[in-house]
Protein backbone atom coordinates (compact mmCIF):
# COMPACT_ATOMS: atom_id res chain seq x y z
CA UNK A 1 0.00 0.00 0.00
CA UNK A 2 1.52 3.03 -0.98
CA UNK A 3 1.41 6.63 1.06
CA UNK A 4 -0.61 8.12 -1.65
CA UNK A 5 -3.55 5.50 -0.66
CA UNK A 6 -3.54 5.42 2.76
CA UNK A 7 -3.98 8.98 2.77
CA UNK A 8 -6.94 9.23 0.42
CA UNK A 9 -8.59 5.95 2.64
CA UNK A 10 -8.13 7.95 5.86
CA UNK A 11 -9.53 11.01 3.88
CA UNK A 12 -12.46 8.75 3.10
CA UNK A 13 -12.96 7.85 6.78
CA UNK A 14 -12.87 11.51 7.92
CA UNK A 15 -14.55 13.16 5.59
CA UNK A 16 -17.50 14.34 6.92
CA UNK A 17 -17.21 18.11 8.16
CA UNK A 18 -18.26 16.80 11.83
CA UNK A 19 -14.88 14.28 11.90
CA UNK A 20 -12.59 16.19 9.44
CA UNK A 21 -12.98 19.50 11.64
CA UNK A 22 -11.63 17.32 14.54
CA UNK A 23 -7.90 18.24 15.74
CA UNK A 24 -5.21 16.09 14.04
CA UNK A 25 -4.33 14.07 16.78
CA UNK A 26 -7.89 13.17 17.42
CA UNK A 27 -8.14 12.04 13.98
CA UNK A 28 -5.37 10.14 14.05
CA UNK A 29 -6.79 8.26 17.22
CA UNK A 30 -10.08 7.45 15.51
CA UNK A 31 -7.86 6.23 12.89
CA UNK A 32 -6.01 4.13 14.90
CA UNK A 33 -9.01 2.87 17.23
CA UNK A 34 -11.04 2.11 13.99
CA UNK A 35 -8.62 0.10 12.21
CA UNK A 36 -7.23 -2.07 14.85
CA UNK A 37 -10.52 -2.92 16.02
CA UNK A 38 -11.35 -4.37 12.75
CA UNK A 39 -7.40 -6.13 13.07
CA UNK A 40 -8.56 -7.51 16.41
CA UNK A 41 -11.85 -8.97 14.74
CA UNK A 42 -10.25 -10.11 11.48
CA UNK A 43 -6.73 -10.72 12.43
CA UNK A 44 -6.54 -13.51 10.08
CA UNK A 45 -7.92 -11.99 7.39
CA UNK A 46 -5.72 -9.22 8.04
CA UNK A 47 -2.42 -10.82 8.34
CA UNK A 48 -2.85 -12.88 5.08
CA UNK A 49 -2.91 -10.40 2.12
CA UNK A 50 -2.55 -13.35 -0.81
CA UNK A 51 -5.26 -15.58 0.91
CA UNK A 52 -7.77 -12.46 1.83
CA UNK A 53 -8.89 -9.30 0.34
CA UNK A 54 -9.41 -7.16 3.76
CA UNK A 55 -6.11 -5.36 2.93
CA UNK A 56 -6.35 -5.02 -0.55
CA UNK A 57 -7.31 -1.32 -0.99
CA UNK A 58 -10.94 -1.44 -2.63
CA UNK A 59 -11.90 -3.32 0.77
CA UNK A 60 -10.03 -0.83 3.10
CA UNK A 61 -11.71 1.80 1.16
CA UNK A 62 -14.63 0.10 1.39
CA UNK A 63 -14.33 -0.12 5.06
CA UNK A 64 -13.41 3.79 5.30
CA UNK A 65 -16.98 4.50 3.59
CA UNK A 66 -18.62 2.32 6.34
CA UNK A 67 -16.41 3.75 9.25
CA UNK A 68 -17.27 7.27 8.31
CA UNK A 69 -21.09 6.19 9.24
CA UNK A 70 -19.74 4.31 11.76
CA UNK A 71 -17.98 7.08 13.36
CA UNK A 72 -21.15 9.58 12.91
CA UNK A 73 -23.28 7.19 14.85
CA UNK A 74 -20.41 7.27 18.02
CA UNK A 75 -20.68 11.15 18.39
CA UNK A 76 -23.33 12.54 19.22
CA UNK A 77 -24.79 15.76 17.73
CA UNK A 78 -23.52 19.07 19.08
CA UNK A 79 -20.38 16.75 20.43
CA UNK A 80 -17.01 17.30 19.28
CA UNK A 81 -16.24 13.29 20.78
CA UNK A 82 -16.32 10.35 19.33
CA UNK A 83 -17.58 7.54 21.79
CA UNK A 84 -14.45 5.23 20.64
CA UNK A 85 -15.54 2.36 23.23
CA UNK A 86 -18.33 1.14 20.96
CA UNK A 87 -16.38 0.58 17.44
CA UNK A 88 -15.44 -2.70 18.49
CA UNK A 89 -18.90 -4.08 19.17
CA UNK A 90 -20.35 -2.55 16.10
CA UNK A 91 -17.41 -4.39 13.90
CA UNK A 92 -18.35 -7.49 15.45
CA UNK A 93 -21.53 -7.43 13.19
CA UNK A 94 -19.84 -7.83 10.21
CA UNK A 95 -19.71 -11.17 8.44
CA UNK A 96 -18.21 -10.69 5.63
CA UNK A 97 -15.93 -13.35 3.34
CA UNK A 98 -12.40 -11.54 2.92
CA UNK A 99 -11.25 -14.95 0.95
CA UNK A 100 -10.03 -13.86 -2.35
CA UNK A 101 -11.32 -16.63 -4.40
CA UNK A 102 -14.72 -15.90 -2.66
CA UNK A 103 -17.81 -13.00 -3.56
CA UNK A 104 -14.97 -10.09 -3.46
CA UNK A 105 -12.77 -11.31 -5.51
CA UNK A 106 -13.89 -9.54 -8.56
CA UNK A 107 -14.04 -6.40 -6.93
CA UNK A 108 -12.71 -3.37 -8.48
CA UNK A 109 -12.39 0.77 -7.96
CA UNK A 110 -14.25 2.56 -5.91
CA UNK A 111 -17.68 1.94 -7.31
CA UNK A 112 -16.61 -1.62 -5.82
CA UNK A 113 -15.70 -0.16 -2.53
CA UNK A 114 -19.47 2.10 -2.49
CA UNK A 115 -21.12 -1.54 -2.72
CA UNK A 116 -18.94 -3.18 -0.74
CA UNK A 117 -19.58 -0.28 1.84
CA UNK A 118 -23.15 -0.67 1.97
CA UNK A 119 -22.82 -4.17 2.58
CA UNK A 120 -21.13 -3.39 5.60
CA UNK A 121 -23.46 -0.74 6.74
CA UNK A 122 -26.54 -2.91 6.37
CA UNK A 123 -24.53 -5.56 8.29
CA UNK A 124 -23.74 -2.78 11.15
CA UNK A 125 -27.15 -1.70 10.99
CA UNK A 126 -26.33 1.67 10.72
CA UNK A 127 -28.44 4.23 9.62
CA UNK A 128 -27.52 6.81 6.76
CA UNK A 129 -26.44 9.95 8.11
Amino acid sequence: MTLQNIYRTLHILTANYRISSLPKQDKLNISITYYDAIRQNFLTEWSDYKEYRLTHIVCLDALSLAGNKVLLQCMPEGKKRIDLSTLPKIIRKMTVDWSAQGSLKYLKGMSGSKTLASDLIEQMKIRNT
